[in-house]
């Protein structure tokens, strides 16, 4: 949906416009970072009881990859400081 901008305001009208406007965009925002920041904290579906087992296995691998390599990243991080001393 195109928000229509007005750039000249000819009355208190078109303020009152433009201000609603942007009140529903805001809003729209804020109800789609809101779902996004709850989603954050929900439980992955392959830690719930009822997951297949390829489910929690394919979340174990990706839970390990990510660990991999955020250990690695750590480690060459630590070696290009290290080496400026």
């Amino acid at each position: 949906m195109p928000i229509e901008i007005i750039t000249n305001y000819k009355d208190l009208n078109d303020i009152r416009l433009r201000k609603e406007t942007l009140l529903k965009g805001i809003r729209q925002d804020s109800a789609q970072m809101d779902k996004l920041y709850h989603s954050l904290f929900t439980k992955p579906e392959a830690v719930n009881s009822y997951a297949l087992p390829s489910q929690r296995i394919k979340s174990v691998f990706n839970m390990g990859s990510g660990i991999l390599d955020g250990f690695l990243f750590g480690w060459k991080i630590y070696r290009k400081f290290k080496k400026k001393k």
